[in-house]
């Protein structure tokens, strides 16, 4: 992993982009909630949480990650440690947690059982668990080949699946991005538009736009790059 390539991203469309995908999970977090975002990288949902008042923090394995994190944020509550092994943190501790672009990452190459049950012991009862992951639809996989770029796979089935499979109610699902990831290039593809605000902005609006659109038409799962799903832990179980 190219940090400072992933640093001069974030700084520009890429890093716009990832905003419009923080806002999306920031509008499925009640007020007044405090957060856990796992698997937070760079910690940019962490730091669009705090600016908005809302009780974020973060944990994460990767310490170049956490490194760079303070380089474009400045000292936000991360600690390095891996998701099955957040013991620290107290039973019903948390109104969320998140994992953005993780779950698949959970799913495939860890644990997932040991971490799910640190994630329900960790919650409040009623709090809301989101993911926020890659929506392996044709698209998807296709420019996956074409930059020779290979991810596991955790459609939302899947994520369905192992939600309930711990007892947590499905809350809600929806679609989001277009052609801002592709354009953008993400932290892995080729970078598709100039260095330049204006441009970073029309597609932007054009990228929110379009993902509202299918959203309305019912089209998401097949066209958007993202899928936002929640489930909500059981007041009483």
């Amino acid at each position: 992993m190219d940090i400072q390539d992933n640093y001069r991203r974030l700084l520009g469309l890429w890093g716009r982009i990832d905003r419009q995908h923080n806002q999306v999970i920031a509008a499925t977090i009640p007020a007044h909630s405090t957060v856990l975002d796992i698997g937070c990288g760079y910690g940019s949902l962490v730091h669009e949480l705090c600016q908005q008042g809302i009780d974020a923090q973060g944990v994460e394995i990767d310490p170049e990650a956490v490194r760079l994190s303070k380089t474009l944020y400045g000292d936000l509550p991360i600690t390095l440690v891996n998701a099955e092994d957040i013991h620290a943190f107290p039973d019903a501790s948390f109104d969320v947690v998140v994992l953005k672009d993780a779950f698949h990452h959970v799913y495939n190459e860890h644990d997932y059982r040991k971490s799910f049950g640190q994630f329900w012991r960790i919650l409040k009862p009623g709090g809301r668990l989101i993911i926020f992951d890659p929506n392996p639809m044709f698209i998807l996989r296709l420019a996956r080949k074409l930059i020779r770029h290979v991810d596991p796979e955790a459609a939302r089935p899947v994520a369905e699946a192992v939600l309930r499979e711990f007892h947590f109610e499905i809350g809600g699902v929806q679609y989001y991005e277009v052609i801002g990831l592709p354009l953008s290039g993400g932290f892995v593809g080729p970078v598709l538009v100039p260095n330049w605000r204006p441009a970073h902005s029309a597609v932007a609006a054009l990228n929110h736009g379009l993902s509202r659109l299918f959203a309305v038409l019912g089209l998401g799962s097949s066209v958007c790059w993202r899928y936002c799903l929640w489930g909500v832990k059981p007041i009483t179980r």
